[in-house]
């Protein structure tokens, strides 16, 4: 769902180092350029990436931030050459915690993350006006949310690996709406559906959206 970042454990053996030490080992601010051509920028700890620093790496992405012990770690900005950025907390090399990411052609998503992925609570905007805000798991919307697309319709109801699933309500753009039970984004259960003005025109038992019997009774 969003671009990967690379850690700085996963980078060449260094090649070349100027700046400060201490006992013989990287320690104070430095520069440390790569066999690939990456180039770490910022401050260092005994011999390890430790404290404020930017990472140019060498296809044009970048980070800025912090580091823990060799791990981007902390408050930080990881700019992707394609344009995509994610503003937020990083722990332990990866995506950690709240944040935002922002796609080259619009959609951000802003909330929580774990271990890279959209992981508890955020919410979605496409440049469309489209939105969802809930609840997401491994990336995926799952619990708890509430869809509106630009059409008008909109859901509110439970999610499961980003269907809609469980208990919900869509409402339609023009004020109609049914109410039921979910399965793989179709109605499958009980269900009603109301008219605009909130009547009652249809109720029973669906089937993968297709209507199994009435009981309007």
């Amino acid at each position: 769902m969003t671009e990967t970042p690379r850690s700085y454990s996963s980078l060449e053996p260094d090649t070349k180092y100027s700046g400060e030490l201490k006992d013989g080992k990287k320690h104070g601010h430095g520069t440390l350029i790569f066999s690939d051509g990456t180039k770490y920028v910022g401050e260092f700890k005994d011999d390890l990436i430790h404290g404020h620093g930017t990472l140019f790496y060498e296809d044009g992405d970048v980070y800025v931030g912090g580091f823990v012990n060799d791990a981007e770690h902390g408050h930080a900005t990881y700019t992707w050459v394609n344009g995509d950025e994610y503003i937020g907390e990083h722990k332990d090399g990866n995506r950690n915690g709240l944040g935002t990411f922002k796609y080259a052609d619009g959609t951000v998503y802003e909330g929580e993350f774990k271990d890279g992925n959209y992981e508890g609570k955020g919410e979605y905007t496409t440049p469309n006006g489209s939105k969802y805000i809930g609840e997401y798991k491994d990336g995926k919307r799952c619990g708890k949310g509430a869809s509106v697309w630009a059409s008008g319709h909109k859901y509110e109801g439970e999610y499961k690996d980003d269907e809609l699933c469980g208990q919900g309500t869509f409402t339609f753009a023009d004020g109609s709406k049914v109410m039921g039970e979910w399965r793989n984004s179709e109605l499958n259960g009980y269900a009603v559906r109301y008219d605009p003005a909130g009547n009652i025109i249809q109720k029973g038992i669906y089937k993968d959206n297709k209507w199994l019997h009435d009981n309007l009774n």
